[in-house]
């Protein structure tokens, strides 16, 4: 049987997720994990039964776990502070526009 070159990518991702999962807990560059995260995150749209089982894969989990980290998320003061900066960028953007 012969896949096409979409399965076979989506087989590779599959098989190659859960290293790149224990991987990118070392990394410093959010685009290179965001960019990861995103193709992984299509595939198990398509693999997963539901939102929830999306939401609490290990993979997700992790990659999560990386980006907060990056981002300095983990922090709750932080995580408001952006979210106050990013709704009153928001204000000002229906204002201008």
């Amino acid at each position: 049987m012969e896949y096409s070159p979409e399965q076979q990518e989506t087989y590779r991702i599959i098989n190659g997720m859960w290293q790149e999962a224990i991987d990118v807990q070392s990394a410093c560059n959010l685009s290179g994990v965001v960019h990861a995260y995103a193709k992984i995150l299509s595939v198990l749209c398509k693999t997963t039964q539901s939102t929830n089982e999306r939401n609490r894969h290990p993979v997700c989990v992790l990659f999560s776990s990386k980006i907060a980290s990056l981002t300095g998320s983990e922090d709750t003061q932080r995580t408001a502070d952006a979210y106050t900066a990013c709704v009153r960028q928001a204000e000002l953007s229906r204002q201008t526009a």
